[in-house]
């Protein structure tokens, strides 16, 4: 897995785990009534700022609170963490067996999905459209 993979697929646990919790991510212990995904996340983001030495994340992350969906703050994560993993290969070989071990497989090619976990909607094609809603559970 490249820097560029393991930043993508720890990106998207992360913001779960940012919508799950807000900044509250932070500090909040693991609950395990929280789904894999969220737990995933957040232990992620535990690994990730261990050192304390990572402001550009951290603040990447702040802003990504409260706009989960929004690509160009998810964007931001993903290259803040890429920079962070290609600057330390002991956190990207923790990253890389973290979610080994939640079963993530990452695969880069034309509109190929592989995933190990997924809470949600996966969908590919030209103009294709989906919608989940997730008030009610």
């Amino acid at each position: 897995m490249t820097m560029t993979e393991l930043a993508a697929a720890a990106t998207a646990y992360v913001a779960e785990a940012v919508n799950a919790y807000g900044l509250a991510v932070f500090t909040r212990a693991q609950d395990d009534a929280a789904g894999a995904t969220v737990n995933l996340g957040h232990r992620i983001l535990r690994r990730l700022f261990r050192r304390g030495d990572a402001p550009e994340l951290e603040e990447a992350v702040r802003e990504l609170d409260g706009n989960h969906d929004d690509e160009d703050l998810r964007a931001v994560v993903r290259v803040q963490l890429r920079k962070l993993l290609a600057s330390d290969a002991e956190l990207a070989q923790d990253l890389r067996r973290m979610l080994g071990e939640a079963g993530v497989r990452v695969t880069v090619g034309d509109r190929g999905v592989v995933t190990g976990v997924n809470e949600g909607i996966i969908q590919t094609g030209d103009g294709s459209a989906a919608f989940q809603d997730r008030r009610n559970g």
